[in-house]
């Protein structure tokens, strides 16, 4: 069999392909919903009133033009915004944040959806008894923990110019007192430029 020459990446020229790399990660991005029904994730990048620890999003709703994502599955969790002291009527909030749906959006286009209870893990550990008369601590685990995950049947390709969002629709509202963050991801591949 006659040695053949790799088949370049699409859209990367040949000689370019030596100097990419491609490494495991996920995409993210945090909301702490208050008194609305929907909210629409992926739109804000790092800047003056968000953080690293609220997203990656280098732009909004695009990857940055040297890179190409490859998205398996979409997965989220929940934890309390701040370590104090919850009380039992924050369940409520807590009950209304998973009480709901999420779509996926490629090029305005719906991709995928599901119920938000399936792909959210509570990073959430309880000190004391739940009782609603009864004030607890909540105490939360690193940054990096599992998560829950949903695994899309048909993976696919990010490229630069490619807006994508996430739209969270709830059933009921989580309130303005909401004492929970919730946070989406899109595991897959980075391909990058090698540094």
């Amino acid at each position: 069999m006659a040695n053949v020459a790799p088949t370049p990446i699409p859209g990367i020229p040949g000689p370019i392909k030596k100097y990419r790399e491609v490494i495991t990660d996920y995409l993210y991005d945090s909301t702490l919903p208050g008194a609305v029904t929907t909210v629409t994730l992926f739109q804000v990048p790092i800047g003056a009133a968000v953080l690293l620890a609220d997203t990656n999003m280098q732009q909004a709703s695009l990857i940055p033009f040297s890179e190409r994502f490859m998205v398996r599955g979409i997965g989220g969790d929940i934890i309390p915004k701040a370590r104090n002291v919850l009380l039992g009527a924050d369940y409520t909030s807590l009950n209304n944040l998973i009480d709901g749906s999420w779509e996926l959006f490629i090029n305005n286009k719906s991709y995928e959806r599901g119920p938000l209870a399936s792909i959210v893990y509570f990073r959430v550990f309880v000190e004391g008894e739940c009782a609603a008369s009864t004030s607890f601590t909540f105490l939360y685990a690193p940054f990096f923990h599992a998560k829950g995950y949903w695994s899309l049947p048909n993976p696919f390709v990010l490229t630069p110019g490619t807006p994508f969002r996430v739209v969270i629709n709830w059933r009921n509202a989580p309130g303005a007192s909401n004492p929970w963050r919730l946070y989406l991801y899109l595991f897959g591949e980075r391909e990058r430029t090698v540094q």
